[in-house]
């Protein structure tokens, strides 16, 4: 949309003076809109174009070889998820692709990966990626399976490869492509010689077809045809360097804390699974839990799965270390509590990615959408309703936040985030209370952060503050110089099936402002289910005893009216709240 004084010089097109694009909260998204005109015919092209300076970066570090994005010269910690086709049936919706975009960026991410299951999406999602400031991890549509030693096949994947590279190079938002998603692990570590009986000269020949494909094809044509980096397999197989499936949560029923320890430098995957909303569970015909519908989801079946232990059993696995176990047969209680387990460990992993001092550079979970109604590892179910987790990510990404380092168990340290283009000034207040809301500790510091960048704030010896780890939580505050609110969050010291809650009395009510909840008492989560379908502002938010909050609420159908709104926590008791 911006108009430029350029000129061709040696076939290179010259702005002498460009606006720069950056991604999202960074910097602004100015994007020229070119035309080029063949002078015999007079056949136009048109692009937009964004001028940026993207690089990945591999340096030798404390934990082995660094694999960090770099934009116009800044390191951009990678936020985000993992995309799938938005529908089933209509994969090329460009509809349904700018919601995920617009999903992610409501979430604060700024960077999606595509995965190399699904199909390419169309141009509207990278035009609406380039207008957003999201970056783009493009994987080339291979996942989890070898590929033929066939002439054929691999001539018509090179015209499709180059068709796509050609359609998606002049996009700003796009920052990588990789070759597979997991092919060259399973190749190594799945045992797929044993079970497909492949050896001798057929296991030499698929793995030199792989080779061929991933290692010369792929890199060649992405290096003759685009400045984008290639990357040939997701993840790299090497500990100590690039990107890691991080399923040790989940698979490996690994608690919260390996999110601070597993292998690699980038996390391009991991997650956990939970329910959809009870208002898409009813529109597919779903009404309790032992449905057939229900019951008979992907994975239960699959006969590398422990026996007794389908994926029913992980997510109750998870739940009794983090919320109890869900009420048997009760839809609304497994609804719940797989959501909250779910957003704590995704809250864990975002944050203790991003507070790792530099070892990991990018966090992106599994996944952010869906592509029918499905008990899934999605933060937003198929008919684009959130979970509490995809609320957890939007505050665990904000672009202006405090939060706590929790890896470290000598020292209290808060890592103060300013990823705006201006500084920020202020004050951080922490606080230890217990759930009544009474004041046991509390530091005040000063703290003034440059523009994109953070700031470690060393609060106290951790033994001072964690004397009664299950009577307790902690709360911090951001302000402004102003006295303006950055952001406040709380936490708890133990999962919360461990700590001694008291019995909350939450009042939720209707004011001219949206819904207002109060408590009596520390409430670590807070589910609110309205009676209509609808998007709430906030939701499995921690609410403070004596301290309001405030949230909003958009109906499905517009001017629908809201009658009733339901509320649940973990605290002894629950309470319904209506009009």
């Amino acid at each position: 949309g911006n108009s430029v004084e350029a000129f061709v010089e040696h076939d290179t097109l010259v702005v002498p003076h460009p606006e720069i694009w950056w991604p999202v909260h960074m910097g602004a998204q100015p994007l020229y809109r070119c035309t080029w005109t063949h002078s015999k015919t007079g056949r136009c092209v048109e692009r937009n174009l964004g001028i940026r300076m993207l690089e990945w970066q591999e340096e030798h570090d404390a934990w082995g070889m660094s694999f960090g994005l770099h934009v116009n010269g800044r390191p951009v910690h990678a936020k985000g998820a993992n995309v799938v086709p938005p529908d089933f049936h209509e994969a090329h919706s460009d509809e349904g692709w700018r919601h995920i975009v617009a999903n992610a960026k409501a979430a604060n991410m700024n960077m999606v990966r595509v995965w190399g299951g699904g199909v390419y999406p169309p141009d509207a999602f990278f035009n609406a990626c380039d207008r957003e400031g999201i970056l783009v991890w493009q994987d080339f549509m291979f996942a989890c399976a070898m590929v033929p030693d066939d002439g054929r096949f691999t001539k018509n994947v090179m015209a499709e490869a180059e068709q796509h590279v050609q359609r998606l190079r002049h996009h700003p938002s796009l920052a990588l492509w990789c070759g597979n998603n997991e092919v060259e692990r399973a190749w190594t570590s799945w045992g797929w010689q044993d079970m497909y009986n492949l050896h001798g000269p057929d296991s030499v020949r698929l793995a030199e077809a792989y080779r061929h494909l991933f290692h010369d094809l792929l890199p060649n044509l992405v290096a003759r045809e685009s400045p984008t980096r290639y990357l040939p397999t997701s993840p790299t197989l090497d500990a100590r360097s690039g990107d890691e499936h991080a399923w040790g949560v989940w698979f490996g029923l690994e608690d919260f804390s390996y999110y601070s320890r597993h292998d690699g430098r980038f996390a391009s995957e991991y997650g956990l699974q939970s329910l959809p909303d009870m208002h898409t569970l009813r529109e597919a015909g779903i009404s309790k839990f032992n449905d057939d519908a229900l019951q008979f989801r992907q994975r239960s079946q699959m006969d590398w799965l422990e026996p007794g232990f389908d994926g029913w059993d992980m997510m109750a696995h998870f739940m009794s270390k983090n919320t109890g176990a869900p009420e048997d047969d009760d839809l609304e209680d497994w609804i719940f509590k797989s959501q909250t387990t779910q957003a704590e460990g995704l809250r864990q992993a975002l944050e203790r990615h991003r507070t790792s001092d530099g070892r990991y550079a990018g966090s992106l979970y599994w996944s952010l959408n869906d592509v029918w109604p499905a008990v899934s590892w999605s933060t937003i179910d198929h008919a684009g309703r959130w979970k509490l987790g995809h609320y957890a990510a939007k505050r665990a990404n904000a672009p202006q936040t405090a939060l706590w380092q929790r890896h470290r168990d000598d020292t209290l340290v808060m890592v103060v985030f300013n990823e705006l283009p201006q500084g920020l000034s202020g004050t951080l207040s922490v606080a230890l209370c217990n759930f009544s809301g009474d004041t046991l500790l509390a530091q005040h510091m000063d703290v003034d952060v440059e523009a994109t960048s953070s700031l470690p704030v060393h609060v106290a010896s951790m033994s001072q503050w964690t004397r009664r780890p299950r009577d307790s939580y902690l709360t911090w505050a951001l302000t402004r110089s102003d006295g303006s609110t950055v952001d406040r969050q709380s936490a708890l010291w133990v999962p919360m099936n461990q700590a001694n809650l008291l019995p909350a009395n939450v009042q939720c009510q209707a004011t001219a402002d949206g819904w207002s909840l109060q408590s009596n008492t520390y409430v670590p989560v807070v589910q609110l289910m309205a009676d209509i379908p609808g998007h709430w502002s906030d939701n499995g938010m921690a609410l403070e005893p004596g301290k309001m909050h405030v949230v909003d609420f958009n109906p499905d159908v517009p001017h629908a009216k809201l009658d009733n709104v339901t509320v649940r926590t973990l605290n002894p008791e629950r309470v319904s709240a209506g009009l």
